[in-house]
């Protein structure tokens, strides 16, 4: 728990819903083309990769991924000086949800993404690198160029692009990563951007032929941007079918809870008032067998289905296996498991299609739960409807 009532994976989800929110309807995305949702998520999913290659707590890596959420809002009242109204912002929206001390390190956290900050501690390290998290990614130009749009939006700032071009090579120059990791991983990337902005800073001098090229990887730089909002749907979509899912079941534990509360009692008390009053027994089997008939549809929603585990080699040789379901793996040996879904992963296509058929096949048996449940509850409404009116004939008769 987080010292107060929620945990923090509700907590994050609350975080991220408001974040959300808050920049619909605060910020402005022509004008901000920089400083908007895409690299607020960036900078939390960079911060969440770098904080697991490291030995942190989870207490730690949850504060990693607040402060990347809340980073960059008080961008929307003003450039500079952002992180001290976002560290404000912060406070006022966990205030009462997390203990002073957790608020504290949030604070710090976003503090540390300052232009002159000198981060101090691993999780400092962590925030500064990942708040440059385009500088070694393949769209940097794309990511650099809206920028460039946001300043003379923005800050009314009128400049050749050369000059932009010259003023963002000395800073990638004067840049340092702080971790180990990014040190490692990012370096290169960073280097190749880094000569990409060189050639941009020769202005119209440059030749031709550089530009051809240049406008070529743009083109290709569009797909990483495409990968995201793919991203985004798959995980959205996923998160939607489960609440569904959860929804359909918690509905079927209604029905299970009265039908069977019914099926008990009426089976008990029926007897002997059947055997009181006779005209009774029709109401009361119509009722009992209409609960049975809803106790079984509540079941039959709610029954796993369990596969054999185990895909054939022709199967898995033709890609026909969906391996991110668990009822298609569970029984294969751990080698062979982890050769196939690192195949998977570096097949572009083949991993997608993998999650097309998750989404596709979950839907389905959501289908079939909400198909049997729609129908135990028509049967329970109108059967104990019936057994009501029957009973009311009887009484009055």
């Amino acid at each position: 728990m987080l010292g107060v009532t929620k945990d923090k994976e509700a907590l994050l989800k609350e975080v991220e819903e408001h974040v959300v929110a808050f920049y619909n309807e605060h910020i402005d995305q022509t004008v901000c083309t920089f400083h908007n949702f895409q690299h607020v998520l960036g900078v939390m999913e960079e911060a969440r990769l770098i904080g697991k290659q490291y030995d942190i707590s989870e207490q730690e890596l949850f504060c990693l991924e607040v402060a990347a959420w809340f980073h960059d809002v008080g961008y929307s009242k003003q450039a500079n000086g952002h992180e001290r109204v976002s560290q404000e912002m912060a406070r006022a929206f966990l205030t009462g949800k997390l203990p002073e001390e957790e608020i504290q390190q949030i604070e710090k956290l976003i503090d540390a993404t300052r232009m002159d900050a000198k981060p101090e501690g691993l999780l400092a390290s962590i925030m500064s690198d990942a708040d440059f998290f385009h500088f070694h990614r393949d769209d940097f130009v794309l990511y650099s160029k809206a920028f460039m749009h946001e300043l003379r939006a923005k800050e009314n700032k009128d400049f050749e692009d050369s000059y932009y071009w010259k003023m963002t090579l000395n800073f990638m120059e004067m840049h340092r990563y702080k971790t180990d990791f990014a040190q490692k991983h990012f370096a290169a990337g960073k280097r190749m951007n880094m000569d990409r902005v060189r050639e941009l800073s020769k202005g119209k001098k440059a030749k031709e032929e550089k530009k051809h090229k240049i406008k070529k990887e743009e083109k290709l730089f569009k797909k990483p941007s495409t990968e995201r909002g793919i991203q985004s749907m798959f995980r959205l979509t996923s998160r939607n079918q489960i609440s569904l899912s959860s929804i359909a079941d918690n509905k079927a534990n209604i029905l299970l809870t009265v039908t069977s509360l019914i099926v008990s009692v009426g089976a008990m008390t029926g007897y002997p008032m059947v055997q009181e009053n006779k005209e009774l027994f029709i109401p009361l089997m119509l009722f009992v067998l209409t609960s049975l008939a809803t106790l079984i549809l509540a079941i039959l929603s709610t029954r796993p289905t369990v596969t054999s585990g185990i895909p054939s080699d022709e199967d898995l040789k033709q890609k026909k296996v969906n391996l991110l379901f668990f009822g298609n793996f569970w029984r294969m040996e751990y080698g062979v498991y982890e050769k196939e879904v690192n195949r998977l992963m570096q097949d572009y296509d083949s991993l997608y299609n993998n999650m097309i058929k998750d989404q596709y096949f979950l839907g389905l048996v959501l289908a079939k739960k909400f198909k049997l449940l729609r129908l135990a509850y028509t049967v329970f409404m109108i059967g104990f409807t019936s057994s009501i009116l029957a009973y009311l004939f009887v009484y009055f008769m």
